[in-house]
């Protein structure tokens, strides 16, 4: 993901100005500790999509990491309408940062950015056909918040390019998680199962819940590894990627090998929420 020209204005911890000018010092938390909150959201139609979602996780995330800033959600709502205006770009992400400073104190006081990123869509192959994953045994610590610490899939990425793996999936033991940048679903019959515990619960794996009370409530339970590869259809839900048909996982086929109905109808219903955003 890239910046688009047209995407130059970000909000500076108080002020609006270009992207350029946003310095973050050597001497943060964030440089050193890899310990920053972040939340991405989707401009559509020039409106943010599912904000109050957002900000509410994005409090939680400070919440859980004991940081604080100067900013309350209505202020930062507005700071939102206004960049919208500012860029004059109606499709594109948002990225929100709280970045602690050198302190050590029970609550770290945080600078608040938010920067601009280009609208970029996975092809539409991967969601005709499908996409591969590859599996890695690790644990995040404090998954329940969205933070800056993606060290571990930075290191998978070259194996995950090699294996042309859109992303890599955590488990423990015998248990299944999360990918490094989504959730996980999977399908049996017409029954549908997510991990409940020890995840980010991203905001569009909470809107495929809603969506599926009208078709087949998902079953929020754990997930072993022998459920993953007996399922009939695997996808993962994230802001970027919707809603991703899986269809290979460390080289092995998923059900036919096929994209399965229920991901289709997802996809279909989650854009047409974002068309009517």
């Amino acid at each position: 993901m890239t910046n688009n020209l047209s995407l130059n204005i970000a909000f500076n911890n108080g002020n609006f100005d270009e992207i350029s000018k946003i310095q973050i010092p050597v001497d943060s938390l964030a440089v050193n500790r890899a310990y920053a909150v972040y939340e991405f959201l989707r401009i559509s139609n020039s409106k943010p999509f599912l904000l109050e979602k957002h900000l509410y996780r994005f409090f939680k995330s400070l919440e859980i990491m004991r940081l604080s800033i100067s900013f309350q959600r209505i202020d930062i709502e507005q700071i939102i309408i206004d960049m919208i205006e500012k860029n004059n770009v109606s499709d594109f992400y948002l990225k929100l940062f709280a970045i602690p400073d050198t302190s050590n104190k029970s609550i770290n006081e945080s600078a608040f950015f938010i920067t601009p990123f280009q609208f970029i869509d996975y092809p539409d192959e991967l969601y005709q056909n499908g996409a591969n994953l590859i599996m890695k045994e690790y644990t995040r610590f404090l998954p329940e918040a969205k933070t800056t610490n993606y060290v571990a899939s930075a290191w998978w990425q070259y194996e995950m390019d090699e294996k042309q793996a859109i992303d890599v999936l955590y488990f423990t033991g015998n248990e299944v998680f999360e990918t490094s940048r989504g959730n996980l679903f999977i399908t049996k019959g017409n029954n549908i199962y997510t991990p409940d515990k020890k995840i980010l619960k991203g905001i569009t794996r909470s809107i495929i819940i809603d969506l599926a009370k009208e078709i087949n409530p998902v079953s929020e339970q754990a997930i072993s590894i022998r459920d993953l590869f007996w399922a009939d259809e695997i996808f993962i839900t994230s802001t970027t990627k919707k809603i991703m048909p899986i269809v290979n996982i460390n080289n092995s086929m998923i059900g036919n090998g096929k994209v399965g109905l229920i991901a289709q109808k997802f996809l279909l219903l989650y854009n047409q929420m974002l068309k009517q955003n």
